[in-house]
């Protein structure tokens, strides 16, 4: 592979080279998903697009139980509400006395 062949994302899941970045997500790294399967995550392979044209994505077979409804919630989120969560409990406790 060459230094300035182009690369391109594809679906770990299902193959697909149909992925986008999340624009919805403001953590330190990107958020990728598939627009195929609806499989998100931060990492997905690069490759090349000679490689990427050998490739044959998997069928997908879409079920009400498995299609994803709803974004995932980040990590970052989750420990910044906790953090926040203690603290205040803390300044309560201590104006409290």
């Amino acid at each position: 592979m060459s230094k300035r062949e182009k690369l391109i994302r594809v679906c770990p899941k299902c193959g697909s080279k149909n992925v986008d970045r999340d624009v919805g997500t403001y953590d330190i790294a990107p958020f990728y998903v598939c627009k195929s399967c609806g499989y998100g995550s931060s990492l997905f392979p690069e490759i090349s697009i000679k490689e990427a044209k050998k490739l044959k994505e998997k069928p997908i077979k879409y079920s009400p139980i498995l299609t994803p409804t709803k974004k995932p919630v980040s990590v970052p989120l989750i420990l910044f509400s906790l953090v926040f969560a203690i603290i205040t409990m803390l300044i309560l406790i201590i104006l409290g006395q």
